[in-house]
């Protein structure tokens, strides 16, 4: 089987969570980035390591492959490998169950999905006790700022305001904020041209 590798993405907004899972990956032989669709978790999972196989199981080859011979399908996979969608074959974590009790290196799996796979059928027996599941939200303000966010901490530490602005124009952006939250509006610049709108970090 034909494995694509990761390619160099540009990292245009850093996502804080990066850390966490970088640091999962480095003592769990499974770790699941789970969000909703548009999140970012392709984009995100891509960008750790260029080095990583990546296959995405949105793409019917590759998902008839999985659903037809889930080992056979594991059994080819590189030692290191991205599993795209991977609720969409629910059948592989069992087969990945098995390779991992074989070899508990840690970063073998990373599997990103839009449900919680310890709900499917395969998932509550299959990978408890071997994965560990990292939660992926939509962009933060701090995020499409590109700055690390100290909101909890100045609020924490009591040193928040008391009085917010009145001037129209950043009531304005406050209200823009709001009705775009986790997404990135048309001014971001990730679409231009007729009919388009709110633009999201992409994700297959």
């Amino acid at each position: 089987m034909d494995i694509p590798h990761s390619a160099e993405i540009t990292d245009r907004y850093p996502r804080h969570l990066s850390r966490v899972l970088i640091e999962a990956m480095a003592d769990t032989p499974v770790v699941c980035l789970l969000g909703p669709r548009q999140s970012g978790k392709t984009t995100l999972a891509r960008s750790l390591d260029p080095d990583r196989g990546y296959i995405s199981l949105d793409e019917r080859n590759y998902n008839n492959l999985a659903l037809d011979d889930p080992a056979g399908f594991i059994r080819g996979l590189p030692d290191r490998v991205t599993l795209d969608e991977v609720q969409r074959a629910p059948g592989l974590l069992t087969e990945i169950k098995r390779v991992v009790d074989e070899d508990r290196r840690a970063g073998r799996f990373l599997l990103t999905g839009s449900a919680n796979l310890l709900f499917l059928p395969q998932g509550a027996e299959s990978l408890a006790g071997r994965m560990e599941i990292v939660h992926l939200h939509p962009l933060t303000e701090a995020e499409k700022e590109r700055n690390p966010g100290s909101f909890l901490r100045v609020l924490l530490d009591g040193a928040l305001g008391s009085e917010m602005g009145t001037e129209r124009e950043e009531a304005i952006s406050l209200a823009e904020r709001l009705v775009t939250a986790g997404t990135l509006s048309r001014s971001a610049g990730l679409r231009s041209g007729p009919g388009a709108g709110t633009g999201n970090i992409s994700d297959p």
